[in-house]
């Protein structure tokens, strides 16, 4: 299903509705002859309620509870790039406390690291691959932060602050990386697609006696079938597609913290 998420939002939207109508309507001819034949001596419309019922129920709650899932995947993954944007600002206003040259040192390797999360590791997200770029600079920064020597007590806490902060950037990346490469398991797509087939089923076993009514009926609950699962492959890879989230984060970071003067540390004391 990766060419729904390189294809423009509404047009996926209109491929997946127009798949759920088309067997929706289509079993329903298929299968409008033989059903007939079942409710000529007598309807079995009250059992065949039953059966949806009881099938809609069951399907909705599991559909419901995976829909659920994904947005909560969703909001979290939103939730975790935002936080290493923030650990980065933090990692950065630390490190401008410190003494030059180690100072301007700190500085450059996180914009370097800033730059190349917006303009190498988001594309690569956004095609649904595992976005590495940034590494080698990370394990830059990590040395130079190993070979400062804290003259002070002050700079002992900046540079314990730093280390908190640098290892929580870390952790972070590793998040938004797995993330970017996820999402749900094959099993939970089949039972999602498998039930959406079996709900459409049922209602072709109804009787109606209007025939073009039987059909709207069955074409609407198609698309509506096909609208839950539209928002479901949306949002089941979090940075792919027209609202995949995007690197505002970093860059809102970038412009605003680290291409603005930045004042000059304190002499040591």
């Amino acid at each position: 299903m990766g060419w729904l998420y390189e294809i423009p939002n509404w047009m996926s939207c209109l491929v997946i509705t127009a798949v759920t109508a088309a067997v929706g309507v289509g079993g329903l001819f298929l299968t409008r002859r033989g059903i007939k034949r079942l409710h000529d001596r007598q309807s079995h419309n009250d059992v065949v309620g039953i059966f949806l019922s009881v099938t809609g129920i069951i399907y909705g709650i599991v559909l419901g509870l995976i829909a659920v899932a994904t947005w909560e995947n969703y909001s979290s993954t939103n939730a975790k790039a935002s936080a290493e944007a923030a650990s980065v600002a933090s990692l950065y206003r630390d490190v401008s406390s410190l003494p030059d040259p180690a100072r301007s040192e700190f500085q450059q390797d996180l914009r370097t690291y800033t730059q190349i999360v917006i303009q190498k590791s988001w594309p690569l997200q956004r095609e649904g691959k595992m976005p590495d770029a940034g590494t080698e600079e990370l394990n830059v920064f990590q040395a130079a932060l190993g070979r400062f020597d804290p003259a002070t007590e002050r700079q002992k806490i900046l540079y314990a602050e730093s280390l908190t902060a640098f290892n929580q950037l870390v952790e972070l990346r590793r998040a938004r990386m797995e993330a970017a490469v996820s999402s749900l398991p094959f099993p939970v797509w089949a039972l999602v697609i498998a039930g959406a087939i079996i709900t459409l089923a049922v209602t072709w076993f109804i009787s109606s006696l209007r025939f073009s009514v039987h059909i709207w009926m069955t074409a609407l609950l198609s698309i509506f079938l096909g609208l839950v699962i539209q928002l479901m492959v949306r949002l089941d890879k979090p940075y792919r597609g027209q609202y995949g989230i995007s690197p505002a984060a970093f860059e809102v970071v970038y412009q605003q913290l680290m291409t603005s003067p930045q004042p000059a540390s304190p002499p040591a004391q």
